[in-house]
């Protein structure tokens, strides 16, 4: 076996691959955080008035204020903007599970009444 071959032979092909890059080094500002929109504070609040608006219907109104309590709370723990609309959707979720089990209750007396 011939070394000079084989080595010939192994140089050239990795000639065809392409060459590694090299390391990148950025100097500068930082990425901002791509997270600044009001999104999650928007949903939350509208999912909270349709969940005060719906609260007649018996469980649709606590499904949308469990859906519009976490958007809001995610909204406030990741400082996304929009703290008021997270917090209006925060208070208005909560008034409306106490609505939704408020009429929930009155069903339940109506039809035990009768």
């Amino acid at each position: 076996m011939e070394q000079g071959n084989y080595g010939e032979n192994f140089d050239r092909g990795y000639e065809e691959q392409a060459r590694p890059r090299q390391q990148v080094i950025v100097i500068g500002e930082p990425v901002p955080d791509k997270r600044t929109t009001k999104n999650l504070a928007i949903c939350s609040l509208v999912l909270g008035i349709l969940a005060i608006v719906f609260s007649f219907l018996p469980y649709i109104g606590i499904i949308l204020a469990l859906i519009a309590l976490p958007q809001g709370i995610v909204s406030l723990v990741q400082k996304r903007p929009g703290k008021g609309l997270a917090i209006a959707g925060i208070i208005t979720g909560i008034f409306g599970i106490l609505l939704s089990i408020l009429f929930i209750l009155v069903y339940v007396v109506a039809v035990l009444a009768l």
